[in-house]
């Protein structure tokens, strides 16, 4: 048998050229040094084994869903040598394929690629891993090079292309000319709920849908493929049917639509479980039209990404970056109810039974109006969003119990002026200018053990500490996630936040 050729010669056999020849100097780098250090990386360090990797394009250290044709070029040719390294695990978003798999974590570690221009007028390319977990970068792993880029290479440095691995996010809706693909990823949400609940006999009845024209065959198709999987059992009989699916097409802003596809109950009394998903759909007929050439690259690990075209003479120009603008929030149902919390405040306080060392401190109050299950968070800018610990720093989800009419009291590290109660706000901000403190309040123990479980996922603010907590994509997927439930749970649950000016002082 034919011995297996190392990564770097594969590389270079499937370019059919040498290293050294005729490829730019970012190729070169590209080809014989980083290759080899990303391979002997993954296949040996002890922290990526068994451990699932998902290879994303970065800007200013955050990942990036729409990125450039260079970029993403890069990150496919180095996905693409990854998938034949020994030992490497894939994010099932970029193995062109759903599996049983992708319920689980969908990447632990994000291999991240950037490339930038420096103040000289040269690039800077580097390559670093993210420990998604710890949210930290890891140690003696990446490269960087710094040199000039080919006109080619700077034409596809412009030039805008989205990250498929990141389809049916805001960032990258579907189009409607892939349908197919939308109502698979629904299936695929819809089919991880259902294998996350204890009862799992659904049958389901189609509702009625009013959903744009365009998006009117959605429902059908996701939930044919639900069938297919005895993911739960479809039927035309109404009175046959413990439980009912249905679509709906949500407008965010001009043809960005939010399309969410729920599973309820039709007896409230029943064990079964409400659930629900969503992904974003562009419904203009450009955006559908331009998909193709929009995004060249369907399946990021169905090959290597074809390098930049041959150099042209006479272009040095620079085309503008017409970027999309980033997301700032996610809609969070729950925000504009008033029968469970009144609105917050933060004051001093030098009570023993609010401040844990009895020295007077700052706390957070949340008042509530019926009996309630409360969970305080706090967004610290530049440190992200935790969880607001109650106690001794644990792994689980603080919690108070709180009867009507009477506060919870919550020490916090910094207090102020108070400059915003969200009562009438419905976006839940993911860089609030401010120190900003949240209190989710639910009505039932059922639904707060359904709460608790997600809010475990944040990390915990230990009295006094400076860990970091979920900021930037990590936290936009959490909070869409948190969406979701809030969306499920209705008008048993509420949220309230309060804005925090700093200029008073802190608490160290």
């Amino acid at each position: 048998m034919t011995p297996r050729l190392s990564i770097t010669a594969a590389i270079v056999a499937l370019l059919g050229v040498s290293p050294a020849a005729d490829a730019s100097e970012l190729d070169q780098w590209f080809v014989s040094t980083l290759l080899p250090h990303v391979e002997e990386r993954l296949t040996r360090h002890p922290r990526f084994k068994g451990e699932n990797l998902l290879f994303v394009a970065l800007r200013d250290g955050q990942i990036e869903p729409v990125s450039n044709r260079l970029v993403l070029g890069l990150r496919d040719r180095l996905l693409d040598a990854a998938i034949d390294m020994p030992g490497v695990r894939i994010a099932w978003q970029q193995r062109g394929q759903t599996t049983d798999e992708s319920c689980g974590p969908t990447a632990d570690y994000w291999i991240g690629i950037e490339l930038e221009e420096t103040l000289s007028g040269q690039y800077r390319a580097s390559v670093r891993a993210l420990d998604k977990a710890e949210r930290t970068w890891v140690s003696g792993f990446g490269l960087s090079w710094q040199g000039a880029l080919r006109p080619s290479e700077r034409r596809a440095l412009v030039e805008t292309r989205s990250d498929p691995a990141f389809l049916g996010s805001r960032e990258v809706p579907y189009s409607l000319d892939q349908s197919d693909l939308m109502a698979a990823e629904l299936a695929r949400k819809l089919r991880c709920e259902v294998a996350s609940v204890d009862s799992t006999d659904y049958t389901v009845s189609l509702a009625e849908t009013a959903d744009a024209e365009q998006l009117e065959n959605t429902l059908a198709l996701t939930a044919r493929k639900l069938d297919q999987a005895n993911t739960l059992r479809i039927t035309t009989d109404k009175s046959a049917a413990n439980a009912e699916i249905s679509g709906t097409a949500l407008k965010v802003s001009g043809s960005l639509h939010q399309y969410w596809l729920r599973v309820a109950p039709l007896d409230t009394a029943s064990n079964l479980n409400s659930m629900s998903t969503s992904v974003y759909v562009d419904t203009s007929t450009e955006t559908a039209a331009a998909a193709g050439a929009g995004n060249a690259i369907a399946n990021p690990a169905a090959g290597v990404a074809s390098l930049p075209p041959a150099d042209e003479p006479n272009v040095n120009r620079r085309v503008p970056d017409h970027r999309p603008s980033r997301v700032t929030g996610v809609e969070m149902p729950g925000a504009a109810r008033s029968r469970l919390l009144r609105p917050l405040a933060v004051y001093r306080d030098g009570r023993q039974a609010a401040c844990r060392t009895g020295d007077t401190c700052a706390v957070l109050e949340a008042r509530a109006l019926n009996d309630v299950v409360v969970y305080p968070l706090a967004y610290r800018p530049g440190l992200g969003l935790s969880r607001l610990d109650t106690g001794a720093c644990t792994s689980r989800t603080s919690a108070s119990i709180v009867t009507a009419g009477r506060s919870a009291l919550y020490p916090v590290p910094e207090y102020g002026r108070v400059r915003r109660n969200s009562l009438q706000s419905p976006r839940w901000l993911l860089s609030p200018a401010r120190t900003t403190y949240y209190a989710i309040a639910v009505d039932n123990a059922r639904d707060a053990r359904r709460l608790s479980a997600h809010l475990a996922t944040l990390p915990s603010l230990c009295d006094g500490a400076r860990q970091p907590g979920l900021s930037g994509l990590s936290l936009e997927r959490w909070l869409e996630e948190l969406s979701h439930l809030m969306l499920q749970l209705k008008a048993r649950v509420q949220w309230q936040s309060i804005e925090i000016d700093r200029t008073y002082g802190t608490r160290s």
